[in-house]
C-alpha cells in the first residue's frame, strides 16, 4: 500500500483510480490525517515562545490546532464538493474527503525529519532555532506546492474532468477563497472598530 501512495506522488490521477479500485480510501485518508496533525504538533517546538500574558499556553495551542485540523478538513471537503457541483462533476462528498486525505501524504513524508529536528532542538544539539524554522518552512511551503498539485490530479479523476477543466475548478476555487477572505476581513474590521 505504501508503494501505492508513493506512486499516488507521481502521478495522481492514474494511482488514484488504481486505490480506487483496490480498497476504500478514507481510513487512508484519515489515517494520513492524523499522522500530518502529529506532524504538525511536533512542528510546535520550533516555535519562538512569546511572554506567557501574549500568547495561550502550549496545550492550548496544540488542543486547537488538532482541533481546528480535523474541522478544516470536512470544510475543505464540503467546499471541493461545492466546487465539483459547480463544475458539474460526478464525485462524492465521501470522495472528497478521501482526495483531501490522500493529498496530505507530502507531509508524511516530513515526519521523520520534523521528528530528528525536535529531538535535536530539545536535546540542545541545534540551538539556533532561526535555522530550522527558515529550512522547515521551505519545505512545507514546497509540500504545499505538492499536495495542491495532488488535489488538482485526484479531483479531476473523481470528477471525470480534463486536466484543463482541474485546474479552471482549482482557479475558480481560489478567487472565491480569496473573496470569501476578503469578506471575513471587512465583517472582522467593522467588527471591531478599525
Amino acid at each position: 500500500m505504501l508503494s501505492n501512495l508513493f506512486r499516488l506522488m507521481i502521478n495522481p490521477r492514474k494511482q488514484y483510480a488504481a486505490l480506487k479500485e483496490q480498497r476504500p480510501l478514507l481510513p487512508i485518508a484519515f489515517s494520513i490525517l492524523a499522522l500530518s496533525i502529529i506532524t504538525s504538533l511536533f512542528e510546535f517546538s520550533f516555535l519562538p515562545v512569546a511572554e506567557e500574558e501574549e500568547m495561550l499556553s502550549q496545550p492550548v495551542l496544540i488542543l486547537i490546532a488538532t482541533a481546528g485540523t480535523v474541522v478544516l478538513f470536512f470544510v475543505i471537503a464540503a467546499f471541493m464538493k461545492l466546487i465539483a457541483v459547480i463544475f458539474e462533476g460526478k464525485a462524492t462528498y465521501k470522495e472528497m474527503m478521501e482526495i483531501y486525505g490522500l493529498s496530505l501524504f507530502p507531509y508524511i513524508i516530513i515526519l521523520p525529519v520534523t521528528v530528528l529536528l525536535f529531538l535535536l532542538h530539545i536535546t540542545g544539539i541545534i540551538t539556533e532555532t532561526s535555522v530550522i524554522v527558515e529550512l522547515y518552512s521551505i519545505a512545507v511551503n514546497l509540500l504545499t506546492v505538492w499536495s495542491f498539485i495532488l488535489i488538482i490530479g485526484m479531483f479531476g479523476e473523481a470528477n471525470g474532468f480534463s486536466i484543463g477543466k482541474s485546474i479552471g475548478a482549482a482557479v475558480v476555487s481560489f478567487i472565491i477563497t480569496i473573496v470569501i477572505f476578503i469578506v471575513l476581513l471587512i465583517v472582522i474590521v467593522a467588527s471591531i472598530g478599525i
